[in-house]
């Protein structure tokens, strides 16, 4: 069901962004939405500028509580694979987070998605790569055959049931960040074919690991995969993969934020020391009025969303042809007075200089709060993970994109209206249901604000007993068999 919803709502994103091109991210699609609703679809109606402001503001705030989140899950996964890759290592899990976070800090100034992108070409080699490992594992111990113990498949409530759809909203994740991309496709009218090509192939995957995974490690199965596999090379490898693959999550989690932020502010992703930027051609960047011509789309800015706001922040009119090519001047937002003084173009910062700065504080930030989270334990990272899909993950990839097609794009049969009305209001129960239990389950799972925190990452991230790897304190069970299999390893 969430694979065939979202891809449905991620064909609806590419289609509004093609069918309106100056709707280039996702707040702004919403705030077009909630503008027009208030209408009720008669043109002579005027928009409801404050009623599409909140809806604006209302789906940022959304993006930002979710990616930021993401953030935090990605963090505490990197520091998780340091201390398994060195678990010799005298060094605390408030310390790996640090170590995380300071690896991730110069990828985090990768100036926009377009440049990320071979980042992304590496991170999907490796998780080819954690595929094959997770398959080998499970088929190498196969728990549920050699293990004294069965995996424990029981105590399935409807709490955990509602744990277990946000968590899997959390997979499914990444329509937040879709118009955004798409603005930054040469060819965006080819989204759709993205989509089939996506879904395709993770879908199989998807369901093949989570059923697999179930019957293998059943309640046992950590957030953390890894620490279920066997203490080997394989695992190993894998954690290695991981931990590449982190850098670049950590990353394009962030990056949809900071450049709402930046490009909000007047501060081109590209500027180095000048923020007069109209003249620079970088990758795409104010290409002008020939591309204009050139494209399909008579109405599509000059400079495809992201490079619009990295350059036509200098017109006082964003929408028009001419703000490529037009002299610098102010624009809401990015011209002066408070936005000066946050971009530190008051006191004589360069755009390299606030990027670095602001973009420092946005990851200590998230390193903070995973730090106070204790970051290091398996059901914090399940708590976050399930928190992120029902607070943002939910609303962008369930909710929202049936509300925006219902408004911007023509009319569906009326089977699948239906279908998306169903969808639409029982996706919205669960998202409400998952903020509340995931946040009491957060709070619950998570030490830092008043408990000691352990310097051990987790004291069984990876055992060189397979069974009890795979099955946990479960394994434990049958102790005299458990220390019989740990006396014959010795052997």
């Amino acid at each position: 069901y969430s694979a065939v919803l979202t891809y449905i709502n991620g064909v609806i994103l590419g289609d509004i962004c093609t069918l309106h091109p100056r709707l280039y991210s996702y707040p702004l699609i919403a705030e077009e939405v909630f503008a027009r609703i208030g209408t009720g679809g008669d043109p002579t109606v005027p928009r409801q500028e404050l009623q599409g402001l909140i809806g604006k503001r209302f789906v940022q705030a959304i993006q930002f509580a979710c990616f930021f989140l993401t953030g935090i899950a990605e963090l505490i996964y990197f520091q998780q694979y340091l201390a398994q890759l060195f678990s010799k290592c005298n060094v605390c899990q408030r310390g790996w987070l640090l170590i995380a976070a300071g690896v991730a800090l110069p990828f985090m100034m990768v100036p926009t998605f377009r440049e990320s992108r071979w980042l992304a070409v590496a991170a999907l080699v490796l998780i080819c790569g954690n595929q094959v490992v997770f398959f080998y594992e499970v088929f190498h111990v196969a728990p549920w055959n050699s293990c004294d113990v069965p995996p424990d498949w029981s105590h399935v409530t409807p709490l955990t049931v509602i744990h277990g759809v946000t968590g899997i909203g959390y997979a499914f994740g990444g329509h937040g960040l879709f118009p955004e991309q798409i603005r930054e496709m040469a060819h965006p009218e080819r989204w759709t074919t993205v989509m089939r090509w996506t879904y395709a192939i993770i879908t199989p995957l998807y369901l093949a690991m989570g059923l697999l995974g179930y019957y293998a490690y059943g309640r046992n199965a950590q957030a953390n995969l890894n620490a279920n596999y066997p203490n080997n090379i394989p695992n190993q490898a894998s954690i290695i993969f991981q931990s590449f693959q982190e850098v670049y999550f950590i990353l394009a989690s962030g990056l949809v934020l900071v450049l709402q932020v930046e490009l909000a502010l007047g501060v081109s992703p590209y500027a180095v020391c000048n923020y007069d930027v109209t003249q620079k051609s970088a990758n795409g960047l104010c290409e002008g009025e020939v591309e204009l011509a050139e494209t399909d789309h008579p109405d599509r800015r000059p400079e495809r969303g992201l490079t619009s706001e990295a350059c036509s922040w200098v017109s006082n009119d964003s929408t028009s042809a001419e703000s490529s090519s037009s002299e610098p001047s102010s624009r809401e937002g990015s011209g002066g007075g408070l936005a000066d003084w946050i971009s530190l173009r008051a006191c004589g910062v360069p755009p390299v200089g606030f990027r670095l700065i602001f973009r420092t504080i946005f990851l200590g930030s998230q390193t903070l709060i995973s730090s106070l989270l204790l970051g290091g334990d398996g059901d914090v990272l399940l708590a976050v993970q399930s928190l992120a899909g029902a607070v943002g993950y939910m609303m962008m990839c369930y909710i929202l994109p049936l509300l925006f097609g219902w408004v911007l794009l023509p009319r569906v049969s009326t089977w699948r209206c239906a279908l998306y009305a169903v969808s639409f209001v029982g996706c919205t129960v669960v998202a409400i249901a998952g903020v509340i239990f995931d946040t009491q389950d957060l709070v619950e799972a998570s030490g830092g604000f008043g408990q000691a925190v352990s310097c051990e990452v987790k004291e069984d991230l990876s055992y060189e007993d397979d069974c009890i790897a795979a099955l946990g304190r479960a394994a434990l069970a049958n102790a005299s068999a458990v220390t019989l299999r740990l006396e014959l390893q010795g052997r």
